[in-house]
């Protein structure tokens, strides 16, 4: 991309002279009459006659909403919209870098970069690739590692078989995401109801734990237990270190992020417009989908009396 602007500016305020847009990287420099500055989180800032007088905020200028930079020969360099901006472990990472580096190599057709929920980190960079060629996840992140501080290595490499763009060719992020937490959602209950089921099974025999093939998809999950008991079975087991339950603590052990999303995995809290990531420990986590359970079974039962 070789130039900036917007429609609130009436489109191009910087530009790349052609001479040099083999030379460097980043949009170039602002047309005369135009004012640009670097505000708060890094955010582009413009001022200047071609700019909606709608658009400005209280102190004149206009926000853009993007990420950038700005070197001493007033160059710019746009790093993504904020909103995108991902905060791994603390650190800031433009995914416009991260997918400007793995789309140089050889075997990647398309890329989209993108946060995902992330308990150690906060958000983990993610890249998401369509291949055209042979690479592994290892290959790319060392082509990263030669490329990138280590903090914006991507800590998963997934392949996907396209990127969700609009029109004008933009990422559609928040569709990109919604798919991706989907099935990030059906691995976490994959393994989490197989450990629940074994925990029923060691811990509360007489239990009965039903669940439909394809839950994560209805968004319709039934249980009959004694959800109580189950409950404090699996606290005295955490608490007693005489307990076998090393499958369990596998996942259980561990914070987890629960999906919440309109019409899947409604047991982990109030249905949302939009995907939103809660992170939970696991007995937080049960304890909620154990209240779902019994609230979705319990209006089941009396549908099934009228």
């Amino acid at each position: 991309m070789l130039s900036y602007g917007m429609t609130e500016t009436a489109s191009q305020v910087v530009s790349c002279p052609p001479d040099q847009a083999l030379e460097r990287l980043g949009q170039g420099r602002p047309f005369p009459g135009v004012d640009l500055e670097i505000g708060a989180d890094a955010e582009i800032l413009v001022r200047g006659p071609m700019v909606a007088r709608g658009a400005l905020s209280a102190d004149g200028w206009l926000h853009t909403g993007d990420r950038g930079t700005l070197d001493a020969d007033g160059w710019l360099t746009v790093e993504g919209r904020i909103k995108d901006t991902i905060v791994s472990g603390g650190e800031n990472v433009s995914p416009l870098e991260v997918e400007g580096v793995l789309a140089r190599h050889p075997a990647v057709e398309d890329v989209a970069v993108a946060g995902v929920a992330d308990p150690d980190w906060g958000e983990a960079v993610t890249a998401f690739v369509v291949l055209g060629g042979d690479a592994t996840a290892a290959e790319l992140t060392e082509h990263c590692r030669a490329e990138l501080a280590p903090y914006k290595v991507p800590k998963r490499i997934e392949q996907v078989g396209g990127i969700p763009r609009n029109a004008g060719g933009k990422i559609l992020r928040d569709e990109l995401m919604a798919d991706a937490q989907l099935e990030l959602a059906r691995r976490f209950y994959a393994v989490f109801d197989a450990d629940t089921a074994a925990a029923l099974q060691l811990l509360a025999p007489d239990a009965e734990y039903v669940n439909p093939p394809d839950a994560i998809d209805s968004g319709i999950r039934r249980g009959r237990a004694d959800w109580g008991r189950v409950l404090a079975a699996l606290r005295e087991a955490f608490e007693d270190a005489e307990h076998d339950v090393s499958d369990l603590t596998a996942v259980g052990g561990k914070v987890l992020a629960t999906l919440t999303f309109r019409g899947v995995g409604r047991g982990s809290g109030a249905a949302l417009e939009k995907p939103e990531w809660h992170v939970l420990t696991f007995e937080e986590g049960l304890v909620k989908r154990v209240a779902w359970f019994n609230t979705e079974h319990e209006a089941r039962r009396a549908a099934d009396l009228e």
